[in-house]
């Protein structure tokens, strides 16, 4: 089980430290030995799609942070693209979005990759 887990929030704001990678753990250990759970977090000035190795296995990548408005938009559907492009090239099977902003994007991702 390959796992694509979205959040809206940056690696270190204090809910994802405090609140998500517990879960994220678990959600890990639950995915086996054979399979891998990517956690999406919204950075300033980042690489867009950066990866980083966390505790655990966890594969940390990192999307740049873009306020919603005309340029967000605009933002997104390329962020949409390389999400399609992570999701394929990781053979990710489940799809989890963690709050109601990330919860949007999973259900556009999961439309158009019919990923549950």
């Amino acid at each position: 089980m390959n796992i694509l887990i979205l959040t809206w929030w940056p690696f270190d704001d204090a809910l994802v430290q405090a609140y998500t990678l517990p879960y994220v753990r678990i959600i890990r250990k639950i995915a086996g030995p054979n399979g891998s759970v990517r956690l999406i977090t919204l950075e300033k000035n980042c690489r867009e799609g950066e990866e980083h190795m966390i505790d655990g296995g966890i594969i940390n990548i990192r999307l740049n942070y873009t306020s919603l408005g005309p340029k967000g938009v605009i933002a997104w559907r390329k962020k949409l693209r390389l999400l399609h492009r992570i999701i394929d090239k990781n053979q990710i099977s489940h799809l989890h979005s963690w709050c109601a902003l990330a919860g949007g994007i999973g259900y556009l991702l999961s439309k158009r990759t019919g990923l549950p």
